[in-house]
Protein backbone atom coordinates (compact mmCIF):
# COMPACT_ATOMS: atom_id res chain seq x y z
CA UNK A 1 0.00 0.00 0.00
CA UNK A 2 2.80 2.45 0.86
CA UNK A 3 4.65 1.57 -2.32
CA UNK A 4 1.52 2.25 -4.36
CA UNK A 5 1.06 5.62 -2.65
CA UNK A 6 4.65 6.58 -3.33
CA UNK A 7 4.45 5.30 -6.88
CA UNK A 8 1.17 7.10 -7.64
CA UNK A 9 1.97 10.59 -8.90
CA UNK A 10 -1.73 11.09 -9.61
CA UNK A 11 -1.75 13.89 -12.14
CA UNK A 12 1.05 15.92 -10.57
CA UNK A 13 3.76 17.33 -12.77
CA UNK A 14 6.49 15.59 -10.76
CA UNK A 15 9.28 14.63 -13.21
CA UNK A 16 9.86 11.11 -11.88
CA UNK A 17 11.35 9.82 -15.14
CA UNK A 18 13.90 12.67 -15.16
CA UNK A 19 15.19 11.96 -11.67
CA UNK A 20 15.28 8.21 -11.13
CA UNK A 21 17.65 6.94 -13.84
CA UNK A 22 20.50 4.44 -13.67
CA UNK A 23 22.95 7.07 -14.96
CA UNK A 24 22.19 9.43 -12.06
CA UNK A 25 23.73 8.46 -8.70
CA UNK A 26 21.10 7.53 -6.11
CA UNK A 27 22.31 10.24 -3.71
CA UNK A 28 21.79 12.90 -6.38
CA UNK A 29 18.34 11.58 -7.30
CA UNK A 30 17.33 11.52 -3.65
CA UNK A 31 18.58 15.09 -3.09
CA UNK A 32 16.60 16.35 -6.10
CA UNK A 33 13.53 14.40 -4.99
CA UNK A 34 13.86 15.87 -1.48
CA UNK A 35 14.18 19.40 -2.85
CA UNK A 36 11.13 18.99 -5.08
CA UNK A 37 9.12 17.75 -2.10
CA UNK A 38 10.41 20.59 0.13
CA UNK A 39 11.94 17.96 2.44
CA UNK A 40 15.51 19.25 2.67
CA UNK A 41 16.32 20.00 6.33
CA UNK A 42 16.53 23.77 5.88
CA UNK A 43 15.87 25.99 8.87
CA UNK A 44 12.29 26.74 7.76
CA UNK A 45 11.51 22.99 7.73
CA UNK A 46 13.24 22.47 11.07
CA UNK A 47 11.28 25.38 12.59
CA UNK A 48 8.03 23.73 11.51
CA UNK A 49 9.15 20.65 13.43
CA UNK A 50 9.61 22.65 16.62
CA UNK A 51 13.29 23.56 16.58
CA UNK A 52 14.24 27.06 17.75
CA UNK A 53 16.63 28.39 15.11
CA UNK A 54 17.63 31.63 13.47
CA UNK A 55 16.77 31.26 9.82
CA UNK A 56 19.50 32.67 7.62
CA UNK A 57 21.10 31.21 4.51
CA UNK A 58 24.55 29.80 5.27
CA UNK A 59 25.78 30.74 1.79
CA UNK A 60 24.73 34.37 1.30
CA UNK A 61 23.91 35.31 4.93
CA UNK A 62 21.15 37.61 3.64
CA UNK A 63 17.91 35.71 3.17
CA UNK A 64 15.90 33.14 5.08
CA UNK A 65 17.08 29.59 4.45
CA UNK A 66 14.30 27.86 2.52
CA UNK A 67 14.45 25.05 -0.01
CA UNK A 68 13.68 27.30 -3.01
CA UNK A 69 16.25 29.86 -1.86
CA UNK A 70 19.05 27.33 -1.29
CA UNK A 71 18.37 25.41 -4.50
CA UNK A 72 17.75 28.29 -6.93
CA UNK A 73 17.57 31.84 -5.61
CA UNK A 74 20.73 32.16 -3.52
CA UNK A 75 23.57 33.97 -5.35
CA UNK A 76 25.83 31.01 -4.53
CA UNK A 77 23.49 28.42 -6.04
CA UNK A 78 22.92 30.67 -9.06
CA UNK A 79 26.68 30.67 -9.66
CA UNK A 80 26.71 26.88 -9.45
CA UNK A 81 23.84 26.61 -11.95
CA UNK A 82 25.56 29.13 -14.26
CA UNK A 83 28.80 27.15 -14.14
CA UNK A 84 26.98 23.89 -14.87
CA UNK A 85 25.09 25.28 -17.85
CA UNK A 86 28.11 27.13 -19.24
CA UNK A 87 30.11 23.89 -19.18
CA UNK A 88 27.52 22.42 -21.56
CA UNK A 89 27.33 25.65 -23.63
CA UNK A 90 23.70 26.21 -22.64
CA UNK A 91 21.95 29.48 -21.97
CA UNK A 92 20.07 29.46 -18.67
CA UNK A 93 16.90 31.36 -17.87
CA UNK A 94 15.75 30.77 -14.31
CA UNK A 95 12.28 29.28 -14.12
CA UNK A 96 9.70 29.98 -11.41
CA UNK A 97 10.37 27.00 -9.13
CA UNK A 98 12.65 23.98 -8.92
CA UNK A 99 10.16 21.66 -10.63
CA UNK A 100 9.80 24.01 -13.63
CA UNK A 101 13.56 24.54 -13.68
CA UNK A 102 14.28 20.81 -13.78
CA UNK A 103 11.73 20.16 -16.51
CA UNK A 104 13.09 23.01 -18.65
Amino acid sequence: MCYEALNDVGGSDFPVQLIWKKQIPTKVSFMIWSALNMAIPTTDNLKRRGFQLTSRCWFCKRCEETTPHVSLNCPFSSCVWDYLFRSYSLVWVQEGNLNQHLQA
